[in-house]
């Protein structure tokens, strides 16, 4: 058992089954309990074989059901990046890829649950034509409407490419840019804005509302040892040039959440380029002043290991931060106390 610094449960362990399981997905549902998505399937990712995982706690996390396979495609891959509680109904946002192209191909589908998430409808073409970007952990923003942090692939060299992509050097040619979706009407209009590059290729971006319209992306600038960063002073609609920011990056998936003026980042508070291995130290930084400092800096883990690609939400009723992290082959639940990080 890893040794926490925070109550911590086991989600999901494929050391002995699927071998492989990335980038859980928390949310809860609107009768209390929990649920989880991963990636999983093949040996790796991206494969065709890769599918879509979920389970179920009906006790706030302490035990949770055995995995189900929710999504899976018969010649596609299938990820979830996102559950989106913020609309009438729980949102589920799924895409598929073809592994020969890496990621360059993909497909973005919404699917919806009448039931609290016990089932989900057949997933379908996000509307519009935003239909090919990989969505991120969405958010509403002070005017009631919604915002989706998104990425996509751009050909830029080698459209028809000779072998089939093994390697992160295909970034190269065909890098990743972000943006965000605005969603409006519930779910049945998305229009895209934004368009951040920069040297390094930019993905898995997160955004919180500092202030009434000010809204900050945090991205993952892949080979960088820190995080890349843009301002909007809109609601999302125009965005300054993406920029270094200082903060250290493990070339990992982060989150942002907002508390009543105050920032959560929950991110590898270290510097490392590319290694799975190096993705240490998760921590939760918590800002008061609109992200110009940060007054706490929590370690999640007592020692130094690797742990990481969190995702989390922050749960008024029971006053904690719940994070659901991972290592690729375990994964975990984290509760930590808004008490643990700022005077209640």
């Amino acid at each position: 058992m890893k040794q926490f610094n925070c109550r911590a449960n086991l989600i999901l362990d494929v050391s002995k089954t699927y071998g492989y399981a990335r980038e859980p997905v928390l949310a809860r549902m609107g009768d209390g309990s929990l649920i989880c998505t991963f990636l999983s399937g093949g040996h790796t990712e991206p494969e065709n074989q890769n599918i879509t995982l979920v389970t179920r706690s009906y006790d706030d996390g302490l035990t949770w059901s055995n995995p189900q396979v929710l999504f899976y495609h018969r010649k596609r891959a299938a990820y979830t990046t996102e559950i989106f509680t913020g609309a009438e109904k729980p949102m589920m946002f799924v895409h598929t890829y073809a592994a020969e192209s890496r990621y360059r191909e993909i497909c973005t589908f919404l699917s919806v649950s009448d039931d609290n998430g016990k089932t989900w409808s057949e997933p379908v073409s996000l509307p519009g034509a935003a239909s090919h970007v990989n969505v991120r952990k969405g958010i509403v923003l002070s005017n009631g409407k919604w915002l989706f942090p998104v990425y996509w692939q751009e050909v830029r060299e080698r459209w028809d490419w000779e072998q089939i992509p093994t390697s992160n050097e295909i970034h190269n040619h065909w890098p990743s840019c972000c943006g965000v979706l605005h969603g409006e009407k519930n779910g049945t209009c998305f229009k895209e804005s934004g368009y951040l590059t920069s040297p390094y290729v930019l993905m898995e971006n997160n955004c919180v509302e500092a202030e009434a319209g000010h809204v900050i992306m945090l991205m993952r600038a892949q080979g960088c040892t820190e995080l890349y960063r843009s301002d909007s002073f809109d609601y999302g609609e125009t965005w300054q040039d993406a920029y270094p920011c200082g903060i250290p990056s493990a070339s990992s998936k982060i989150t942002l959440l907002s508390r009543r003026g105050k920032i959560l980042l929950i991110h590898n508070a270290c510097e490392e380029k590319e290694s799975m291995e190096g993705r240490k130290n998760l921590s939760i930084w918590v800002s008061e002043d609109g992200m110009h400092s940060w007054s706490t800096k929590y370690k999640l883990l007592a020692q130094d290991e690797s742990m990481f690609y969190p995702h989390a939400f922050l749960d008024e009723e029971r006053k904690a931060v719940y994070i659901a992290c991972e290592n690729t082959r375990q994964s975990y639940c984290l509760r930590v106390p808004f008490s643990e990080l700022w005077d209640e």
